[in-house]
């Protein structure tokens, strides 16, 4: 729903719209719809209704003429009914909705004083007043309870259908000429009842639309408000677990996530390596080609030693150049395999300084979990005294703690 186009709820007591000539416009748009399919249903039973009372025309008109005409007048009522019904039903429209039923109206109007003045030269004796006025009193009101178009409109029908009864009265039977004041005097005042009517049932209608979308603009803003704060707790709970230059996970969770394996790796006697690697001499590179290189050169490592690795191993830095991995369910014969070919790949792997290759090095250190391991701190403290010791015997190697 846009804000704007409904931001004055005020509804006019008289018209029973809102006083917001956009938000009225809304309104009768988002309405149109289930507007349309009632109108069509009432139109087609409207008209359908108008033919059965051609039973009561064959017991009351003996004229064959006349007859045929109310047969045909009561033919076009229906037709103009189920041509309304499809238009409804096939545009959901409030210009298509208005015009329709002014137009059925119209016709229809014409058509039931053709019919009637029918009754009144042809049926003996001529139908009583009060049959005449039953008639428009039944059709007026429901002008005002069944429509859903704006109360000028509505206005504007029962307009029409009191002109038809004025001229009935007048033109068609002189003799009620007397009765003719009281009669107009009531019909005035069933439109006054039935504006009234009509103005409070739209706007009770258009209340429970404000209040209706104001919930939905509530619920959405309240969503939008859940989404946000779930997207930020994603994102300080991806702050808190990754290291921000790589995209790995950081120390913290490393540790976290290694404790976890520990404990499922006793629990069902499973295997676990850690292995430690540092970067050798760079910092020399750092100071040799500026930290910008630097870190590519660590995102670089990350990338090549991340594609050989399971799903299920960690891998994380741990410090600036220093870098720990997890190998749960691993069999430690192939441990130092694995590390050979991570320190390999990590020789081999050139990055491109002005157009320079520049390669590093990585020393290993390998620590396997024993039963007498108590905690992760123990297991990454010996594969960090295994890595320096590979740094010690002169880098690029590496080597398992004993």
């Amino acid at each position: 729903m846009n804000d704007l186009a409904v931001s004055d709820p005020t509804i006019s007591r008289w018209r029973g719209v809102f006083v917001n000539d956009r938000t009225e416009d809304t309104f009768r748009v988002q309405s149109a719809k289930i507007d349309s399919v009632h109108a069509a249903r009432g139109l087609l039973l409207l008209a359908a209704a108008n033919i059965f009372f051609f039973l009561g025309d064959l017991s009351t008109i003996s004229n064959e003429q006349a007859l045929m005409e109310l047969a045909i007048s009561r033919t076009l009522f229906l037709t103009i009914g189920i041509v309304a019904f499809f238009a409804l039903r096939r545009n959901s429209d409030t210009a298509v909705l208005d015009r329709s039923i002014l137009i059925f109206a119209v016709v229809a109007t014409l058509l039931m004083t053709f019919q009637l003045r029918e009754y009144i030269v042809y049926a003996a004796p001529p139908p009583a007043l009060f049959d005449i006025m039953l008639t428009y009193l039944v059709v007026i009101p429901a002008t005002y309870l069944l429509l859903a178009n704006p109360i000028s409109l509505q206005i504007a029908i029962s307009g029409v259908l009191t002109a038809s009864f004025i001229y009935i009265l007048q033109y068609d039977i002189p003799q009620y000429d007397a009765q003719l004041p009281f009669a107009i005097t009531f019909l005035v005042l069933v439109n006054i009842v039935g504006i009234t009517t009509s103005s409070r049932r739209h706007e009770l209608r258009r209340q429970a639309w404000w209040l209706l979308n104001g919930e939905r603009a509530a619920r959405k803003r309240l969503e939008n408000e859940i989404s946000l704060r779930q997207s930020l707790e994603q994102e300080l709970r991806h702050m808190a677990t990754t290291d921000d230059l790589t995209g790995i996970s950081n120390r913290r969770h490393f540790y976290m996530r290694a404790e976890a394996e520990i404990i499922r790796a006793r629990r069902y006697d499973r295997k676990l390596a850690i292995l430690e690697f540092d970067l050798d001499n760079f910092k020399g590179l750092n100071d040799a080609y500026g930290h910008p290189f630097g870190d590519e050169v660590l995102k670089s490592v990350v990338d090549v030693v991340s594609d050989l690795l399971r799903a299920n191993d960690l891998f994380a830095r741990v410090g600036g150049e220093e870098f720990a991995i997890a190998l749960p369910e691993t069999d430690e014969a192939f441990v130092p395999e694995i590390a050979e070919r991570i320190r390999q790949t990590i020789e081999e792997t050139e990055i491109l300084f002005e157009g320079k290759p520049v390669t590093v090095t990585a020393s290993i250190g390998i620590a396997l979990l024993t039963p007498d391991d108590k905690d992760i701190e123990t297991v990454i403290s010996r594969a960090d005294k295994a890595m320096y010791q590979a740094k010690n015997d002169g880098r690029n190697r590496v080597i398992s703690a004993r």
